[in-house]
């Protein structure tokens, strides 16, 4: 048995929106983390939708802060890549809160918790206009070659605070934002490729995993459906990582 750790957002946390305007739902099974348990491997997965790296980053050292002594044979991170949703400093919380509420606010495991203040918060193009302090900031911190050297340092801090826990690190983000998908040899991205490709789970993951998915293997919300994730595993994951089970 492999001890596996997932690090994710909303593709991880198997957010799952069934038809359009309809609630917003988890899925509880049929994730594509699953499948490892199916072969027998015990899996920890932190992950949580809209979350920002540097709240990733604050999920796993609050994890290790209370389970310093946690080993894993595997970790897959699910990252981000750089998008238009940045983290904004959050309210601090009173004193009794503790490192473990952060990270089980993470853990798909435990259910959500959402009884305690973000110290940490993020916000996108359309949750910007809730803060206007913010708003001239935002404006010119989004995709500046500051966000990037940011970005891309969290996202490397985060693999190697991991690997202090872990035999094996592997890192993708599911998507980045149209002008790095349009124009990948933009600095902000290609600092990223420098920077994180020593954890890459595949050279072909940059800078984002070119998998088709059908109409029948995503939701309204299009987030993966069970097919999808069975999907994402058999031709993405699994193939990648079988090596390190």
């Amino acid at each position: 048995m492999k001890r596996i750790l997932i690090v994710g957002t909303s593709h991880s946390e198997a957010t799952c929106q069934r038809t359009e305007n309809g609630p917003i739902d988890r899925m509880n099974s049929g994730r594509w983390y699953d499948y490892f348990k199916d072969l027998g491997h015990s899996v920890t997965c932190l992950a949580r939708a809209g979350c920002t790296v540097e709240q990733q980053f604050m999920a796993v050292h609050s994890y290790f802060q209370e389970n310093p002594n946690a080993k894993f044979d595997l970790a897959i991170i699910e990252g981000r890549s750089l998008e238009t949703n940045v983290s904004i400093p959050g309210t601090p919380g009173p004193s009794k809160i503790t490192y473990a509420d952060f990270w089980r606010r993470y853990d798909t495991s435990l259910g959500k918790d959402e009884n305690y203040r973000w110290e940490i918060d993020n916000v996108d193009s359309q949750k910007i206009e809730q803060y206007p302090e913010y708003k001239p900031y935002y404006v010119d911190y989004v995709f500046s070659l500051l966000h990037s050297v940011q970005h891309w340092s969290t996202n490397y801090a985060m693999c190697k605070l991991i690997e202090e826990h872990a035999d094996v690190v592997k890192w993708f983000a599911f998507s980045t934002a149209t002008i790095f998908n349009k124009n990948p040899e933009l600095k902000e991205l290609a600092i990223g490729y420098d920077m994180m490709k020593s954890y890459f789970i595949s050279e072909d993951c940059w800078p984002y995993p070119r998998l088709r998915f059908d109409n029948d293997m995503i939701c309204a919300c299009h987030h993966m459906n069970e097919n999808g994730h069975s999907h994402f595993w058999n031709e993405f994951i699994y193939p990648r990582v079988k090596q390190y089970l």
